[in-house]
């Protein structure tokens, strides 16, 4: 649940608004309804409640669906960042064991738990710059709040991985698969908060 909720979903949720993938894909999604001749979806909308339906600010059926659609492919590329690393980090301290996979994971909260907060930080951010103040270098700020955690976590993972196995070898071998996915994130942070 760490990582396709936190890490992913939660991602993209936050991320959609600024990301030019999301345009992209609703484009893409648009033409292909024209094309089909499928007016409706373009036009239609739902009830406030469900998608923004304001004057000047209205969320139609195509998109509400490529929202969807992006959320859970963030959650999909979450899942398939993560769970090989923790897969072959379970592996390398003496085989196969959920216990041990779902203790590794816990190694990603801190960053899952920094990436929510940075995130629901652009709201802030954005709403302040919309009113025309200003924070220096609060991107950057951002980011290594996100890099620092992704540092907890790497040292999280290398110490469970020492409650298992005495060897050094093992553990750093483990972290260097859990590297991979809090690289990613950090990585996807870095462009959504620098640009």
């Amino acid at each position: 649940m760490i990582t396709a909720v936190l890490m992913g979903m939660a991602t993209g949720a936050l991320q959609w608004s600024g990301s030019a993938l999301y345009v992209t894909l609703k484009a893409q999604i648009a033409i292909w309804c024209l094309n089909a001749g499928v007016s409706w979806p373009l036009d239609a909308s739902l009830p406030w409640w469900m998608l923004t339906n304001y004057p000047g600010d209205r969320m139609t059926l195509v998109d509400g669906a490529t929202l969807l659609v992006f959320v859970a492919g963030a959650g999909l590329l979450a899942c398939v960042t993560c769970l090989p690393a923790l897969s072959a980090g379970t592996i390398l301290l003496g085989g196969w064991s959920r216990r041990r996979f779902h203790h590794l994971a816990q190694a990603l909260i801190p960053i899952a738990a920094a990436g929510l907060f940075c995130g629901l930080l652009s709201l802030t951010v954005t709403q302040l710059r919309m009113d025309s103040v200003r924070i220096p270098v609060i991107d950057e700020v951002r980011s290594l709040l996100v890099d620092a955690a992704g540092l907890w976590s790497l040292y999280l993972a290398y110490s469970i991985a020492g409650r298992y196995s005495p060897s050094r070898f093992a553990r750093l071998g483990v972290s260097a698969a859990i590297s991979v996915p809090i690289v990613a994130t950090c990585g996807v942070w870095a462009l959504f908060f620098l640009g």
